[in-house]
């Protein structure tokens, strides 16, 4: 990981919806650049969650894309990522979050990724 990490925020005149808005980001970037990120403005990151989204980024080449967990303000547990199934719909398990048992999971594979917290390689 670079010693120093830049980070560019891109804020618009106007509310274009989130798809468009991702749409613009994503053709701010530069080939240079190596990642980009969506952080929605409702949504509150831990000290070292940009950090640890680049170390695994860095050291996991073959990676597209990586989400967070995702935890809602009250707590409950809101995304990991989730699967599609065999007639093609999202499917995404809601489980009692378990911290203790979440810091022992690794990472692993999933079929979509929600865009709350999303790098792109």
């Amino acid at each position: 990981m670079a010693k120093y990490l830049f980070v560019k925020g891109l804020f618009l005149g106007r509310n274009t919806g989130f798809a468009a808005g991702v749409n613009i980001g994503f053709k701010a970037c530069r080939s240079a650049e190596s990642y980009f990120v969506l952080f929605n403005p409702d949504a509150i990151a831990t000290r070292d969650w940009l950090r640890k989204l680049v170390e695994f980024m860095d050291e996991n080449s073959d990676a597209g894309m990586v989400q967070s967990l995702l935890i809602k303000l009250n707590g409950e547990y809101d995304s990991a990522g989730g699967f599609i199934n065999g007639l093609g719909y999202p499917i995404e398990f809601r489980p009692k979050v378990n911290y203790e048992l979440l810091r022992r999971v690794k990472p692993y594979e999933v079929g979509y990724a929600k865009g709350a917290a999303v790098w792109r390689f």
